[in-house]
Parts: C-alpha cells; sequence; structure tokens
C-alpha cells in the first residue's frame, strides 16, 4: 500500500515533466525575439560574473539565477581559462541557456517529488500529498508576459521560473511550521525559512508577500527575529558580490512606483483609478487565484460563525490561522503586482494553490467517504483540464514559433544579401538577442569581442533613435549599400509620425514587422536629440529643452537626408 501511493505521488511529476520538454519543443531557440528577454539578460550576467564584473541587470533581482548561470557555464567549459569561458558562451549561448533550463526543471521535479513525499509523511493522507502538488499544473500553461501563445513560465530562463522550486521548499516549511509542537522544532523552522525567504527575495521581490506567514505564525518573538537574522544573513551572502548595483535596484523599484511628470517631479505615488482598474483585469485574468480566496473566506465566515464550542480545539485554531495569513499573502500578491500586471509575476502565488487546498481538505467536516469520493473527482478533472489545455497551448505555441523562425530566416537570406538589415528589440536572430543583453545599461564591456565574432551584425534603438553594430554608433551614410535598401525589423516600435525616419512597412508575423527605411534627418538633428535624451537620463531637465528645440527647429525647415531605396 505504501508503495502504492509513493507510485500515484508520481503521476504529477511525470506529466509536469513530459509537457515541459515537449513546450521546450515547441518554443525553439531562445534568440527568437518572443524568447529572448530575459533569458540572454541573465546569461550575459552570468557572463560577466565569470569574467569578475558586476551585473548591470538586477531589476529583479534575479542574483541566484545569475549564479545559476555561472554554475551551468563553468560545468559545461570544465577546466579552461575565463577568457575562453566567454569567448564560447557567445559562440554557441543557446547550448548554455538549454542547460540552464534543464537544471532549473530538474531542480523544479526533484522538489516536486521531495513535497509530495514529505506532505505524505506529514499528514498520512494520499489526497492531501496530492491537492498540494496541484500548483504544478498552473505553471505549464503561466505566460512570461502579457501576450497570445508566449513562452511558458515552466520553459523559460526568468527568476520565475526559478522560484518554483524554491517556492516548494517553502511550502515544506509551511507544513513543517504547523505540525511544529517542541520549541527545538520552531527554531528549525526559524531558520529554513530565514534561508529559503532570502532565496526567493534575491530571485525576485514578488516572493516578498511569502514573508507573511513565518513574520506572523512563528511563535514568540525570539523565533521571529531568529528568522529575520537568518533571512537577512541569506540575502546578504548572495547579493554581497553584486552589491554596488543595488542602488539601481532601489531606484528602479521608485521609478516604476511613482508617477512623474515630463520634467520629473514626482506628481503622484499612483493614480488610483489606473491602480484600481488593473487591479480589477488582474483578478479576473487570475480567477482560480480569485475564487480561492472567495472560497477560504466564505469558508472562514462559516466556521467563525456556526462552528460548535466543542469544534473549536487547537487544531481548529491553528488551521483558522494558516489559512487566515494564506489569504492575507494573496491579496498582497495582488495588489503588489496590480502596480504593473504580468501574469508571471503570480508565480508565489500560484506556489501557495496547492497546500490551500490541502488545508481546506483539512478543515472539512463531512464524512470521510464523502470527502475521499469529491477530492478524487476533482483531482482528476483538475489534472485533465490543465494537461488538455496544456496540450493545446503547446501546438499553439509551436505554430506560432514555427512561423516567427521562417519569417527570420527568410529576411535575412533572400534580403541579406542586397540589402542591409537592423534588427531592434525583439527581432528574431542571435546577433540582436546578444546585442539586447550585452547593451543593457549603455554597458558594451565586450562591445570588440562580439564586433569579431558578428561583424555584419547592424541595430536599431527604437527608444533612443541610434542605429549602432556592436561596437558603436553610425550614421545611415556610413553603412548605406549600393542597393540603397535598408530594412528594419523588430517589434514593440511604431514610427507613425515620426520626423526623424520614414519608413513603410513591407511584411508583419506574430508581430514581428518588417520595415523599409525611406529616408531619415540630418545628423545633427540627430545629434541635438541624442544630447537631450542623456540629460534627461542624467535628470538634468533645465537643460534638456533646448536642445529638443534645436532639433525641432532642424526638423522645421525639414533638413531631410533623402536616403531613397526605390
Amino acid at each position: 500500500m505504501k508503495i502504492f501511493k509513493l507510485i500515484i505521488l508520481l503521476i504529477l511529476p511525470v506529466i509536469v515533466t513530459i509537457i515541459s520538454v515537449m513546450m521546450k519543443d515547441a518554443a525553439g531557440p531562445y534568440w527568437l525575439g518572443v524568447n529572448s528577454d530575459p533569458a540572454y539578460l541573465y546569461l550575459v550576467n552570468s557572463v560577466y560574473l565569470i569574467d569578475g564584473i558586476v551585473p548591470y541587470f538586477t531589476d529583479h533581482p534575479g542574483t541566484t539565477l545569475q549564479w545559476l548561470g555561472v554554475f551551468v557555464i563553468k560545468a559545461l567549459s570544465g577546466n579552461i581559462s575565463a577568457t575562453q569561458m566567454v569567448d564560447n558562451v557567445f559562440t554557441n549561448p543557446e547550448r548554455y541557456l538549454h542547460a540552464t533550463h534543464y537544471v532549473m526543471l530538474t531542480l523544479y521535479i526533484v522538489t516536486l517529488l521531495a513535497l509530495g513525499f514529505y506532505a505524505l509523511r506529514k499528514t498520512k493522507n494520499i489526497l492531501i500529498a496530492l491537492l498540494i502538488q496541484t500548483s504544478s499544473l498552473f505553471f505549464l500553461t503561466l505566460k512570461s508576459y502579457i501576450g497570445g501563445y508566449v513562452l511558458p513560465v515552466v520553459v523559460n530562463i526568468n527568476s520565475d521560473t526559478l522560484i518554483m522550486p524554491i517556492a516548494n521548499l517553502y511550502v515544506m516549511c509551511v507544513l513543517k511550521l504547523f505540525y511544529d509542537k517542541k520549541p527545538s522544532q520552531y527554531l528549525y523552522s526559524a531558520i529554513l525559512f530565514g534561508i529559503i525567504c532570502g532565496l526567493g527575495v534575491t530571485t525576485k521581490l514578488t516572493f516578498l508577500p511569502l514573508l507573511l506567514l513565518p513574520i506572523i505564525l512563528l511563535p514568540q518573538w525570539r523565533f521571529r527575529v531568529i528568522f529575520a537574522g537568518v533571512f537577512l544573513m541569506t540575502g546578504g551572502v548572495i547579493i554581497s558580490t553584486v552589491m554596488s548595483r543595488y542602488r539601481e535596484i532601489f531606484h528602479w523599484i521608485q521609478h516604476i512606483s511613482l508617477e512623474r511628470s515630463s520634467e520629473g517631479k514626482v506628481v503622484a505615488i499612483m493614480k488610483l483609478g489606473i491602480y484600481l482598474q488593473a487591479l480589477k483585469g488582474l483578478l479576473i485574468a487570475h480567477w482560480p487565484l480569485t475564487l480561492l480566496i472567495v472560497i477560504c473566506v466564505a469558508a472562514l465566515v462559516k466556521k467563525f460563525f456556526f462552528s460548535k464550542e466543542g469544534e473549536r480545539n487547537f487544531l481548529y485554531r491553528r488551521q483558522t490561522s494558516f489559512i487566515s495569513v494564506f489569504i492575507l499573502m494573496l491579496i498582497a500578491q495582488f495588489i503588489m503586482v496590480s502596480r504593473h500586471a504580468g501574469p508571471h509575476y503570480m508565480s508565489p502565488a500560484f506556489s501557495l494553490f496547492g497546500v490551500i487546498l490541502g488545508f481546506m481538505y483539512l478543515g472539512w467536516n463531512a464524512e470521510q467517504n464523502k470527502k475521499i469520493k469529491y477530492t478524487s473527482i476533482f483531482l482528476v478533472v483538475l489534472t485533465v483540464g490543465f494537461t488538455s489545455y496544456a496540450l493545446v497551448y503547446q501546438k499553439k505555441l509551436k505554430q506560432v514559433n514555427q512561423d516567427i523562425y521562417n519569417f527570420s530566416n527568410r529576411i535575412y537570406n533572400e534580403y541579406g544579401e542586397e540589402c542591409i538589415v537592423f534588427g531592434f528589440y525583439r527581432s528574431s536572430s542571435l546577433p540582436m538577442a546578444i546585442r539586447f543583453a550585452q547593451g543593457h545599461g549603455n554597458f558594451k564591456h565586450y562591445a570588440k569581442v562580439l564586433k569579431e565574432k558578428y561583424p555584419e551584425a547592424l541595430f536599431f534603438n527604437p527608444w533612443h533613435r541610434v542605429f549602432s553594430n556592436f561596437d558603436k554608433n553610425v550614421m545611415l551614410r556610413q553603412v548605406v549599400p549600393s542597393s540603397g535598401c535598408m530594412l528594419m525589423y523588430g517589434s514593440a516600435a511604431s514610427f507613425e509620425g515620426s520626423d526623424y525616419l520614414k519608413v513603410e512597412k513591407m511584411e508583419q508575423v506574430h508581430g514581428e514587422k518588417l520595415y523599409r527605411i525611406k529616408f531619415t534627418t540630418l545628423d545633427k538633428a540627430h545629434k541635438y536629440y541624442l544630447i537631450a535624451m542623456v540629460l534627461e537620463e542624467e535628470e538634468i531637465y533645465i537643460k534638456r529643452p533646448t536642445f529638443m528645440h534645436f532639433n525641432r527647429s532642424i526638423l522645421v525647415v525639414r533638413g531631410l537626408m533623402s536616403m531613397q531605396s526605390d
């Protein structure tokens, strides 16, 4: 019987493994425009760490994932120099990204198995153990960003993906704390929570709401102090090597949290109407979590008003306390994420879905046969439903990414001989994926190396309006071919109404667009514009309008350098 239960606990991990491998096959290479951000950012920042350089990408902050990338690169490289490692990564980056993905998937499956076995050991109930594992089903189709059929979190190279195994360890700590009875056990729980929460927060700041449970439910202040101390020490050790960049993290948090005027003045913490609208959309989009909150609240109300006095024992109070904190954490997650809503930001909340179901089962006052019957039906329906949807999603994802892959090949094969192609954000090419990551924060440490490795690669920054190669900015007159044919390829940019560029859209496939450049402004107007942008980045708002005025004066004269390609 025991062996049978252990086999049952293998079902969900096996399903998740098979579908994840299928999803990875459907997703295609990470250099596809829809896959490259932030996978290549993390890879390049791992390269920085290997070379003794402090990473520039610290938004998430993602420090643990960057160090995991270092481990993968070194494991695949063997006993060679750091310089050779860097060269190998830039020669074949996909090899290291695929390896990183499979390491994270292995970590998740192993911790999912461990969570199931640990839950069975603690609860002595196979149904509760299975319920706790059901969180894994959500990650099969939880999108890495807002869009159609885009990369699911489970196959992405992102901090949200690494949150998944960390959250499994967190849930194991939750179960341990629930069944703890001795002070020595509480001490170990406080230490374990501190380590795991330190890992979680340095991986992604969206893990912060999960700190509420140990803060509230650890008994006695001394255990909470121990938790806080271990949490700070763990986080401090992880971020110690990148501490000099954490000023940028706080600046980034401030930037996304405050509303500013065009002069840079803070006008509001948030626009309440927009925030509430985003919160409403998030609650609707993630209706399983919303429904779970409603059910939990209803269950607590029923227990409070309708339970008999004799039922309110220690176990009753403990279950009620945990469910109440679960509700609080889910609400905190919604509130935190609504400012900049995205499906992947809800990963920590979805990690709690299964354990909340498990606690609801524990508190369900019903006949045992009835509980077993309806819970079994629920598990089958949930598993079949999510698996079926994931298989449909996988087919759609494969078709979309195959179309984009073919589109990219056609552009560079058909137009590449007579035309030059400027890649911009989310265009599908290996050089563009590396350029986006290596140029993050205007940091170009490997610019000359990459220029030698990819000498023909040219790019366009639609936000700064800059044409460049890996090494430096270029003016169009410096690179225009004899045919006069110049193309721009990418997505997430609009050139309608632009005085700087006049383009003609030629083709589009799933959001990726190909434009023909007709003409652009004089170099002088462009230079004034760039100066104004630098002043804005440095928050020198007094001088900025002067250079924007010079820029617009030149545009009024229509100093257009014709770059006719027809």
